[in-house]
Order: C-alpha cells, then sequence, then structure tokens
C-alpha cells in the first residue's frame, strides 16, 4: 500500500469512495475541488492506493480561528467497505497528521457523525478524545428560485 498525493486520474475512484459513505459528488465539481485544494499548501489531499486501485483518500486543512491556535481539521477520510480494519485508515491519519506536524499544527481535529460509532472506536484507537458533542446548521445562500 502506497499513500501518496491525489492525483486527477484518482478522481473516479474518489468520487465513487464519496458516494459510499454518503456524500455524492458531481464529477466536474470533484475536479475543481481537487485543482484549487490540490495547488494549496494549507490543504493535504492523500489517496491510500494499490496498484491503480484507491483504497481511500483523506482531505485534512488548516483552520485558523480568532480565538484559538491554529490547527489541522480532517475534512474528510473514507476507506472502501472491503479495506476497512487492513491498515488504510491508519496510514492515511498518518500521512494527515505528518502533513499537519511539517506545517507547524499543534493539534488535529475532526468530526463525525454520531451514528458513525465504528469510526468514533478507530479514531479513539489512533489516541484521538472526545472533546464535544455539537450541532451543525447550514443555511443555503443560493436557494432556488421560484420556491422549487
Amino acid at each position: 500500500m502506497d499513500v501518496r498525493t491525489m492525483k486527477a486520474e484518482d478522481l473516479d475512484q474518489v468520487g465513487e469512495l464519496s458516494a459510499q459513505l454518503g456524500y455524492p459528488i458531481a464529477a466536474a465539481e470533484l475536479a475543481a475541488n481537487q485543482r484549487r485544494l490540490g495547488g494549496d499548501q494549507d490543504h493535504c489531499l492523500l489517496v491510500a492506493s494499490e496498484g491503480e486501485r484507491i483504497l481511500g483518500w483523506v482531505h485534512a486543512h488548516g483552520v485558523r480561528l480568532v480565538f484559538y491556535r491554529p490547527f489541522a481539521e480532517v475534512g474528510g477520510i473514507v476507506v472502501e467497505a472491503r479495506s476497512r480494519k487492513r491498515g488504510v485508515g491508519a496510514a492515511l491519519m498518518d500521512g494527515a497528521e505528518t502533513w499537519a506536524r511539517r506545517m507547524g499544527y499543534r493539534e488535529v481535529r475532526l468530526r463525525s457523525a454520531v451514528e458513525r460509532e465504528d469510526a468514533h472506536g478507530f479514531y479513539q484507537h489512533l489516541g484521538y478524545r472526545r472533546v464535544r458533542s455539537h450541532h451543525t446548521f447550514a443555511k443555503d445562500l443560493w436557494p432556488t428560485l421560484g420556491g422549487s
């Protein structure tokens, strides 16, 4: 298994993995995001692969808030179902943590939906601790015109 920077030719499989976890994304939007974020040093986009097969991916990024020291956050991590419990997720998280250290961040954070209990155990096994629970709110800034 190899952990490396995500490339454009990985995106079909990255999109399939995202959909497996309930985050479908149009191919064009995924490609645009990868081009934009892949060129930003404050974003880390990694894949775990065996040959041409993508086993999983992780996206980490820097967060700067006025009330807290800067930290890195894992925005998403997905490991294909048949590759779980084989060290793929741990290798991806290690890659993200290595990037965060190199960037000078002293802490890595992540969010995980309350129903993903297997994921919670995985993160705790890696040394992460639960620090709070919260609700997430969103507002569509470009609502559909005409009410439909």
